[in-house]
This record gives structure tokens, C-alpha cells and sequence, in this order.
């Protein structure tokens, strides 16, 4: 399953990297690819992971999802 999320606050390339860790980390999600540049991440997962706890992570790393 894939869910792509807009999101606020990330800046450089080192930020990306921060969603991509913050994601990467939760049981279930596959790959995180975030893009500074679009302001979206877009999550591969199992889909036992539902969209609130991977807005919950991105907020938790200090970013803001729309």
C-alpha cells in the first residue's frame, strides 16, 4: 500500500532524511521517500499502519503534515 502525505517544515536534503528515519522506524511501513523540494513524503506499507500514526511520527520528527 502506498499513502503520499504534504507536509510543512522540511528545508534541505538532511531534512528529508529525518522524515525518512522518523517513517522508516515504525513497525509495518516499508520505504519512506521524502522530498524537500515537493513538500511530500510518499510511505510504502504493509497497510497495518494506518495515515494518523504516520502523521503522528512526521509531527513527533518536528515536521508539520497537511
Amino acid at each position: 500500500m502506498k499513502t503520499v502525505i504534504k507536509l510543512k517544515g522540511m528545508a534541505c536534503s538532511g531534512c528529508s532524511t529525518n522524515v525518512e528515519k522518523a517513517l522508516g522506524a515504525l513497525t509495518g511501513v516499508l520505504r519512506a521517500s521524502a522530498d524537500h523540494r515537493s513538500g511530500e513524503v510518499t510511505v510504502e506499507h504493509d497497510g497495518k499502519v494506518d495515515e494518523g500514526t504516520l502523521r503522528k511520527a512526521i509531527a513527533e520528527a518536528g515536521y508539520d503534515p497537511l
